[in-house]
């Protein structure tokens, strides 16, 4: 239970770093504008990201899903759990870019942190679907699913 309210956390983190990078970033974004999704890791992402966040995000990314697999609960974690969860990583990661003159930012669907919980179900516990409750990291619609949005 310890490890996944850790592992949990961190994600979190890394999402507020990333969201303030990303915020950093958007008057860049204007000048360069919206480009396919390209990451190596995240092949799901059905959308496009900011020019300047594809130019980072690839090796981010990928170092990130390569700490969790190797040092977290995740070892153990089924292929299945452990796919699941890096399609929701990566949708957390690296944000949609609808479009360069209204960078409108859809949020990661809530039902994608349930889904964590109901296929990894070795790793949940009494309450732990509660976590997706968070308003400011899980959204209803209209969210990013990893389909996109716009």
């Amino acid at each position: 239970m310890l490890k996944i309210l850790l592992v949990l956390v961190l994600l979190l983190f890394i999402q507020q770093i990333y969201n303030h990078s990303f915020n950093d970033l958007m008057l860049d974004d204007y000048r360069y504008g919206c480009v396919p999704n390209d990451n190596p890791c995240c092949p799901e992402n059905q959308y496009n990201i900011f020019q300047t966040i594809d130019k980072v995000a690839d090796d981010i990314t990928c170092d990130s899903i390569d700490f969790l697999f190797s040092h977290t609960w995740l070892v153990n974690a089924t292929e299945e759990c452990r796919e699941q969860y890096r399609k929701s990583y990566c949708v957390l990661s690296i944000p949609e870019c609808c479009s360069p003159t209204n960078p409108a930012v859809f949020r990661p669907c809530r039902t994608l942190c349930y889904e964590i919980f109901d296929i990894c179900d070795e790793f949940s516990f009494p309450g732990s679907d509660h976590l997706c409750d968070d308003d400011t990291t899980w959204f209803d619609e209209p969210c990013n699913d990893g389909t996109g949005s716009c």
